[in-house]
């Protein structure tokens, strides 16, 4: 199955391991589903990893370059849609979606009205879809094959950060 991830997804993913985002980036990283990426989406999610509040700008490179290699690149193309998102900047999303044959997920809600263009899921929605029993899925140990890492190394600089300006 291929599926892409919002950008809102794989940040959350990173921010809240124990999610439905977070639960997500494990379950791409034991082999559940093939993630596709494509240039646009890496450029957005470079941007919002360099934002103060997401502090995660000292990974940036490490959570690119983990993705450039484990996911499928796709190059962005237009394709047509009988509607469109109300952000244009998510058109890409959908572009890729439908000429990767992937499903999209994400948790924005005007995204996920679109079904008619693509197959929207919510971050939940594709757990359940994925995982028999979700609720004790939390409890299962971080994989530190892929991204299960890196919670780990943002918790290290977000203390290391707050002691600089504590400082």
């Amino acid at each position: 199955m291929r599926v892409v991830l919002d950008t809102n997804v794989i940040v959350s993913g990173l921010l809240t391991p124990q999610g439905a985002p977070g639960q997500l980036l494990r379950l791409h990283a034991e082999g559940a589903f093939e993630m596709v990426v494509s240039p646009l989406l890496l450029e957005e999610l470079s941007g919002v990893l360099e934002r103060p509040h997401v502090m995660l700008l000292h990974e940036r490179d490490l959570i690119l370059g983990h993705l450039r290699s484990e996911a499928t690149i796709v190059v962005d193309q237009a394709a047509r849609h009988p509607s469109l998102p109300a952000d244009p900047d998510d058109v890409y999303l959908l572009d890729l979606a439908v000429n990767s044959a992937a499903i999209l997920v994400s948790g924005d809600r005007a995204l996920q009205r679109l079904a008619a263009t693509a197959l929207v899921l919510s971050p939940r929605a594709l757990l359940e879809a994925l995982s028999p029993d979700p609720e004790n899925f939390e409890d299962a140990p971080l994989s530190m094959a892929g991204l299960g890492h890196v919670p780990t190394v943002v918790d290290r600089a977000r203390q290391t950060t707050l002691r600089e300006v504590a400082g």
